[in-house]
């Protein structure tokens, strides 16, 4: 099992909520034929209505997550290289959208090997121009890395967990040194230039049509730390890389060190991708933060760390995939500086 997948589901009927806002926005009924649904956080239905619209229709459950997601649309309205799909209205609790049509998402281009150089630039300047916006909006705290939850959990917490996930967290908690190296990097985060970010970008939230990319999911958009979605991106292709691990061989077997000398390996195949999207960044945005790439770094690591606990809640058992990322990213976040050059981010910032 891979950390990353994308599986199109026989979707149950559309509720009514997805009727009335579809109607109130003038946009007609969904045909059943024609609608389907993807995995992710948020129930989903695509297909074309009987007017003809091609639609993502996308139930939004979080109040904030819906206004972060509007406040996006307003600064996004003054960007030229930043494509996401047109935001066609919401009601009822839903975001209706325009369909990509013919798309794959990044995870699949990846998973193909065919994500290419170009398209990784392309995706760096436009991060690197909504990094460089001017936004009216509030600087809020993202909720990962929780790190009450590295020294406890509460009653609730714990019976409502799974397996899988209350073996991340008895595997964690008894690592202080990854503790206090994430609490020193949400310190420096919270010390950081604040600027609009999308909060969660990954690979699945890429949809890709030739070399053009549409950045999705905005529920997270705030102000933050850059380095947060300079290290989500890099942090994908670490996540691949150990996918690959797991692919050629049994993890379970390979000593902590064989696990990150390959890991090692197979990033370099995948480094000239965010080393193309780094140097596109920092064209589009120069940079005078010394840290930034260290940052991203650090939050690299931490990205393998989240990509597991989102498998975790699904399984009754961490897989080995899950186990030999982390062993990569904690030492990521331990030593985000010795790992500048092998994830891609050693180029050197802009003089002041």
């Amino acid at each position: 099992m891979t950390l990353v997948e994308r599986v199109v589901l026989t979707p149950t009927d559309a509720p009514e909520a997805a009727a009335v806002a579809l109607a109130e926005l003038g946009l007609g009924a969904l045909v059943p034929d024609t609608v389907v649904a993807f995995t992710g956080r948020n129930d989903n239905w695509a297909g074309t209505t009987d007017s003809g619209a091609r639609v993502f229709v996308k139930r939004v459950a979080e109040a904030a997550a819906l206004t972060r997601a509007h406040s996006f649309e307003v600064v996004s309205a003054g960007l030229r290289r930043l494509r996401s799909p047109r935001l066609l209205g919401a009601a009822q609790g839903l975001q209706v959208f325009e369909l990509i049509e013919d798309a794959n998402t990044g995870a699949e281009l990846a998973a193909d090997d065919s994500f290419t150089d170009g398209l990784a630039s392309s995706i760096g300047e436009a991060i690197g121009e909504l990094h460089g916006a001017a936004a009216d909006v509030e600087r809020t705290v993202l909720a990962m890395p929780p790190l009450r939850r590295f020294t406890s959990l509460t009653v609730a917490e714990y019976t409502a967990m799974s397996g899988g996930e209350l073996e991340f967290w008895r595997l964690v908690q008894r690592d202080s040194r990854l503790h206090a190296a994430l609490s020193e990097l949400r310190a420096d985060e919270a010390a950081a230039e604040a600027v609009p970010i999308h909060g969660d970008l990954r690979l699945d939230q890429l949809l890709v049509r030739g070399e053009e990319a549409h950045i999705t999911d905005w529920e997270e958009f705030r102000l933050g730390d850059a380095a947060r979605d300079i290290g989500s991106f890099a942090g994908e292709w670490v996540l691949h890389a150990m996918n690959a691990i797991v692919e050629h061989s049994d993890s379970e077997e390979l000593a902590h060190e064989d696990v990150l000398a390959r890991g090692v390996e197979e990033l370099t195949l995948r480094r000239p991708l965010i080393s193309a999207f780094w140097r596109a960044y920092v064209r589009q945005r120069p940079v005078t933060d010394p840290a930034l790439p260290v940052r991203a770094t650090a939050f690299a690591g931490w990205h393998l760390f989240d990509r597991m606990l989102a498998v975790a809640q699904q399984t009754h058992e961490l897989p080995a995939t899950a186990r030999a990322a982390a062993g990569v990213g904690r030492q990521m976040i331990l030593s985000p500086q010795r790992f500048l050059a092998t994830v891609g981010l050693e180029e050197p910032v802009c003089a002041t």
